[in-house]
C-alpha cells in the first residue's frame, strides 16, 4: 500500500508506504530485525524527466514504525496492518511535514 499526500511545495509529497520486512541482520545497526509490517512516512520530491519519474528523499527526514510482527506474510496480517495505517498515518504525516517545514493536504 502506498499513498502520496500533496504538500504546499510543488513536486514535494509525503509518501506513506506499508511494507513487509522479512527480518534478519540489519546492515546499519548490526542487530536482528524482526519480521514485521512497517509503516514508512517520508517527504519525497517527484520529478519527471525524459519519460522517467524519479522519486528522491532521505529516510532521515521521515519516520518508520513497526506495526505488527506476524510469523510470516499473509493477506490477513496485511489487512490488519492496513487498518492500523488508516488510523495512524494522518498524525505521523502531519508530524513529518511540520518537521520538514511543509504543510500536508489530506484531500487527495
Amino acid at each position: 500500500m502506498k499513498k502520496m499526500l500533496k504538500t504546499d511545495k510543488p513536486n514535494t509529497f509525503i509518501e506513506v508506504e506499508l511494507y513487509y520486512c522479512k527480518g534478519g541482520q540489519s546492515d546499519w545497526e548490526r542487530e536482528r530485525n524482526p519480521r514485521s509490517y512497517r509503516l514508512s512516512i517520508t517527504p519525497v520530491e517527484v520529478t519527471h524527466d525524459c519519460g522517467y519519474t524519479v522519486t528522491t528523499g532521505s529516510p532521515n527526514d521521515g519516520v518508520t514504525l513497526i506495526l505488527t510482527r506476524p510469523g510470516r506474510a499473509s493477506k490477513k496480517a496485511e489487512a490488519e496492518a492496513e487498518k492500523l495505517v488508516e488510523s495512524l498515518y494522518r498524525g505521523y504525516a502531519y508530524q513529518v511535514a511540520t518537521k520538514n517545514g511543509l504543510t500536508v493536504s489530506f484531500d487527495n
